[in-house]
């Protein structure tokens, strides 16, 4: 189970939810944060359109799909990802910044047309594909 908080872009207001499946394809989910996911599986966060903000600082290993045509994401640290199925980030249009220091181990296609990418840190990273 997480807790997301919702934003609403008419009111303003911030309420939170938890969820046992990650929504897929939501308009109105601006930001994630949860200290307790450490595994996720495939098509994780698809095509939410505000998301801003993705904070999961014990996530160690992700699936495929991980975050897919999320347009509003610009900065995404996660410190304790290790390893990641194929096409990890695809088509995130705003993401600039990339900061994996402890990712080892990345499938086929892991950054997939991300054309505003422009700072990336994997010190890590040993095996692709």
């Amino acid at each position: 189970m997480s807790i997301i908080e919702v934003k609403n872009s008419t009111t303003g207001v911030r309420q939170q939810y938890k969820i046992m499946k990650m929504q897929l394809k939501n308009n109105r989910l601006v930001g994630l944060h949860d200290e307790e996911i450490s595994i996720i599986g495939n098509d994780f966060l698809f095509q939410n359109e505000v998301l801003k903000e993705l904070s999961l600082p014990v996530l160690s290993s992700v699936g495929d799909y991980f975050l897919f045509q999320n347009k509003g994401l610009v900065e995404l640290n996660l410190p304790s990802l290790s390893s990641v199925g194929n096409e990890f980030l695809y088509w995130n249009k705003a993401l600039t910044k990339l900061n994996l220091p402890s990712l080892s181990s990345v499938g086929v296609d892991f950054l997939y047309w991300n054309e505003a990418l422009t700072k990336l840190n994997l010190p890590s990273l040993g095996s692709v594909g």
